[in-house]
């Protein structure tokens, strides 16, 4: 049986009006969005014992790898080398 292949094509989130959080609520629902498996949530908006935040700890059960995701939607990577 061949596999189907799809071509997609990059979107900008922010030109169709959605957002960080739209992309989160997006992963919680289904975090094998992210192609690393089935991945249980540990912690959202996790808080970091030095200061800030994660937007997510997650694990694979089956291997007790943890993972730790961080959501950014930036226009270009100029943008993030020139933050200060």
């Amino acid at each position: 049986m061949p596999i189907e292949l799809k071509k997609s094509t990059p979107v900008m989130l922010r030109s169709l009006g959605l957002d960080e959080r739209w992309l989160q609520d997006q992963i919680s629902r289904d975090t094998s969005i992210l192609g690393l498996g089935e991945l249980e949530i540990a912690g959202r908006e996790h808080h970091q014992p030095l200061g800030g935040r994660i937007d997510f700890l997650m694990r694979d059960m089956e291997t007790t790898t943890f993972y730790e995701v961080e959501i950014m939607l930036v226009l270009s990577t100029r943008a993030i080398l020139s933050e200060p």
